[in-house]
């Protein structure tokens, strides 16, 4: 359906095609196509530029699903500029919703990378500001909850605490399965147990083998230093399980990836 209205807009109405490139792009990104979604996305900013376009708010997506594109496949050196030019045109819109969701994307791509702990902290606090500042809670509780989990990898409990305080209170029901997780290991990592398995608990609902086989790592992790040797071992059992199931999806998207990598080299910079 996208690629009719592609092909009717290059030949009717180009003022209406970047739009419609753009769409075509998101298709793509949802079918895991990378390389073809980024060849949209380019034709897309390649017109608008060309045209001299005051579209900002286009560009702004354009530039972000870019920066995205390229932050799930691991090129963090060029998500970042990606992200930074949504950013910029976000500033020029005035748009400061845009502007929250620009500053975490920006600090993902440090999280990433070893050795930028304040970029990663500077940005994800500048986000939680806007987002405060505009009261827009919910913002603000996302931005927290991937601050805590940076925390908790840095093993600064303190300030992993704080952030999932926040985080908690207004909660995105799309990503609860995440706040569960991070609630889950900081109670397992401060050695709360009784209520690091409540949350592992909670996280088995989730129909995901990630999900899965984090929460029965956790259990089996929590009955071993309970010392129940054979509820561990079954534990640990289902969460080889789901782990073999997940390696199996990694293989299989390993193999689109490695052509995913050497065609967006070609592609935007």
């Amino acid at each position: 359906l996208i690629l009719s209205l592609v092909k009717y807009y290059q030949h009717n109405n180009r003022q209406r095609l970047p739009e419609t490139l753009y769409y075509a792009g998101r298709v793509y990104s949802d079918l895991k196509d990378a390389p073809r979604a980024l060849e949209y996305y380019q034709k897309a900013i390649d017109i608008l530029k060309k045209g001299n376009s005051q579209d900002w708010n286009l560009l702004s997506r354009l530039y972000s699903q870019v920066g995205t594109l390229f932050l799930y496949q691991e090129l963090y050196n060029k998500a970042e500029p990606m992200f930074r030019k949504a950013y910029d045109y976000d500033l020029m819109l005035k748009d400061s919703i845009g502007l929250v969701y620009d500053l975490r994307d920006i600090g993902r791509t440090f999280a990433v990378n070893e050795g930028h702990q304040d970029s990663i902290i500077y940005y994800y606090n500048r986000a939680a500001e806007i987002a405060l500042s505009l009261n827009l809670s919910q913002l603000n509780s996302m931005v927290h909850g991937e601050l805590a989990q940076y925390y908790l990898h840095q093993q600064q409990y303190q300030n992993a605490h704080k952030s999932l305080n926040i985080a908690w209170k207004h909660i995105d029901s799309a990503s609860i399965f995440m706040y569960y997780v991070n609630t889950a290991d900081y109670y397992y990592q401060t050695n709360k147990l009784d209520s690091a398995e409540y949350y592992y608990q909670k996280i088995l609902l989730a129909d995901t083998h990630l999900y899965q086989a984090h929460a029965y790592l956790g259990l089996a992790n929590i009955a071993q230093k309970q010392n129940k040797a054979t509820q561990a071992l079954e534990l640990y059992k289902e969460y080889m399980s789901h782990e073999d199931s997940l390696l199996q999806t990694i293989r299989t998207d390993a193999i689109h990836k490695i052509n995913s990598l050497y065609l967006s080299l070609i592609h935007i910079s």
